[in-house]
Parts: structure tokens; sequence; C-alpha cells
């Protein structure tokens, strides 16, 4: 592939990224029937993340799934845990490992976020025909699997 068309499809992708976070932190921060129990991407990757295991997770594990430093993970999980949205608990057998569990706000928390998700999805991917996002959802399983 030519440079110049690489330089277009990382720069695009950058550019869809940058769009998809502060459309997400618009629509977590912009919910007409709730208060904003989840206002950042970064809050909204740690809940859902939770929401799709059903139960504790390592702190390590959280921090390997989302693309932000150790020490964001911790902060973040803070803000969440002062909000009531998760607990952590010890684990048994290593008193070290700590788990994380979304609590009951955090998995009504976890719904609101995901009607936020949805809004995203439909701004962003819904000009696209049934045709093109099947192109487009076979061209990114494509690259993954590269």
């Amino acid at each position: 592939m030519e440079k110049s068309l690489n330089t277009f499809i990382d720069r695009y992708l950058g550019f869809l990224w940058a769009k998809r976070q502060t459309m997400l932190r618009y629509y977590l921060r912009n919910k007409p029937d709730s208060p904003s129990l989840v206002d950042t991407p970064e809050q909204y990757a740690i809940i859902s993340i939770l929401d799709s295991y059903g139960h504790g997770v390592p702190i390590g594990d959280i921090a390997s799934q989302i693309d932000i430093p150790h020490a964001n993970v911790s902060r973040t999980l803070n803000r969440l845990e002062k909000k009531g949205l998760i607990r952590r608990t010890r684990g048994k057998s290593d008193k070290r490992q700590v788990y994380i569990h979304l609590s009951l706000e955090g998995k009504k928390a976890a719904r609101l976020a995901g009607r936020a998700t949805e809004k995203l999805h439909k701004t962003m991917w819904g000009e696209l025909s049934e045709e093109e996002a099947q192109t487009l959802h076979h061209l990114f399983r494509k690259l993954i699997q590269s």
C-alpha cells in the first residue's frame, strides 16, 4: 500500500477515535432522564468491563483491557467507588489480590451508559446502509486477524 494511503488511514482512524471519545463524553453527560453517574469514557470502559464479566475482576485484568495506564485505572476506580458504583474485595487465597465488583447502583449506571453508547453508534454509523456496515465489519475483522 502506498505511503499516502497509509497516512490517510492512520489519520482517519485517529479522527474516528477522537470523535468517538468526544461524542461518548457528551452522551454520558447529557442524559435528560437521569443524573450522570458515569461521565468519562474511562469510567464507561471500566463499568462496561465489569458488567460484561458479571463477577469480580482483578484490577490488572481491567487495566490490560483498556488503553490507559494502571495509575489512571486506580484513580478512576477511586472515583467510581466514591460514587458508590463499585466495591472492592480481597482475594480469599491471596489477600494481596483486589477484585472489583459492580454495586447495584453500578449495574444501573451500566444500563444507562449502554443507552449512551447506542446513541453514539446511531450517530456515528447511522448513515451507513446495511451492506456498507457489513463491508466495514468485514474489513475491520480482516485487519484485526492479520
